[in-house]
């Protein structure tokens, strides 16, 4: 062991290291031939790098949100545009307001909170500052060069270690950094709790992210706002042994807009609803509908038809009139 060379502050009572003007704690060698270095003092080179390598982050970060933005705003106009579209086309075919009323309300509702929000738009009430604390880090990157305030720099070429089997405590009355040019690894024996007050915002440049739960469940709530999920490519929500539920307190959109909505059941299908059923191909005047209401009432509108059956043929009606 090397610790029985150098020197070493002791005492069985209270201790302190005290500087009004500031401190530097450093293991960096020193030629003391030579001046203190005032334009490159210990770290002052590291803490730099690691401030750049952030600051190129932000960029990439500040570009994604910039497109998540774009993305959230073109979903809302076509989804405004699907549902004013399919109430009016409902309403063309069947000869009625009644099916098309919910879906140009819910269109109405969702073009009128147009420039709302945090990012100008609807449903993007949210953060856009990819580095809050970058200002402040860059400030105190700038004092500890000659220690001109009384701040305290702790440097060292190999590394820090801070150990107490006890509490550990790091607290700030203003804005708290942490960077890396590698890996950082937060982990914990028990519960890990991120709480923040204006907002968190979440980016990966590259290499994905992966989020698992061994045991327990996962809850995602927008208590006052809205909730959005996009992919460039496939999106899949999946229950792997019971049920997926899509529920929507007015309306529930389903769109493919540029092939096929696909619907499949090992057992059934089944369409419910309390007052109107349409099933709608084809524009106005050119297309087939089928409407069946709460009444009983069975509307089938078409320019031709066809029914075309291997066995026997029903029909049953007091009277059954076919003209």
């Amino acid at each position: 062991s090397q610790r029985g060379y150098g020197f070493e502050l002791r005492t069985d009572l209270w201790g302190s290291i005290r500087a009004d003007k500031g401190l530097l704690i450093t293991t960096y060698p020193q030629d003391f031939t030579s001046m203190v270095a005032n334009f490159n003092p210990d770290g002052f080179d590291q803490l730099g790098s690691g401030l750049a390598g952030t600051a190129s982050l932000m960029q990439q970060a500040s570009q994604a949100v910039q497109t998540l933005d774009a993305n959230i705003g073109a979903l809302n106009s076509l989804k405004t545009s699907h549902m004013m579209e399919l109430g009016a086309g409902i309403a063309a075919m069947t000869g009625g307001q009644a099916a098309s009323a919910t879906l140009s309300k819910a269109a109405a509702a969702l073009s009128a909170v147009q420039g709302s929000g945090g990012g100008g738009g609807p449903e993007m009430a949210l953060p856009s500052d990819t580095d809050p604390a970058m200002p402040q880090s860059q400030s105190l990157r700038e004092l500890s060069r000659d220690i001109t305030q009384p701040i305290v720099s702790i440097v060292s070429p190999q590394g820090h270690t801070m150990v107490s089997p006890k509490p550990i405590v790091i607290s700030s009355g203003q804005s708290a950094s942490m960077h890396a040019t590698q890996h950082i690894t937060v982990s914990s024996g028990a519960q890990l709790t991120q709480l923040a007050k204006a907002g968190m915002l979440t980016h990966v440049s590259e290499g994905g992210q992966r989020t698992t739960v061994g045991a327990g469940d996962i809850a995602t709530d927008a208590q006052t706002g809205s909730l959005n999920l996009t992919a460039q490519q496939n999106a899949t929500l999946a229950s792997r042994t019971d049920t997926a539920t899509i529920v929507g307190q007015q309306n529930v959109n389903l769109q493919a807009t540029e092939d096929s909505v696909l619907a499949k059941a090992g057992q059934h299908i089944r369409l419910q609803a309390g007052t109107t059923i349409t099933l709608v191909a084809g524009k106005e005047g050119d297309g087939a509908s089928i409407t069946l209401t709460n009444d009983g009432k069975v509307v089938i509108r078409g320019k031709n038809g066809l029914i075309e059956l291997k066995d026997v043929l029903t029909v049953l009606g007091k009277p059954v009139n076919i003209n």
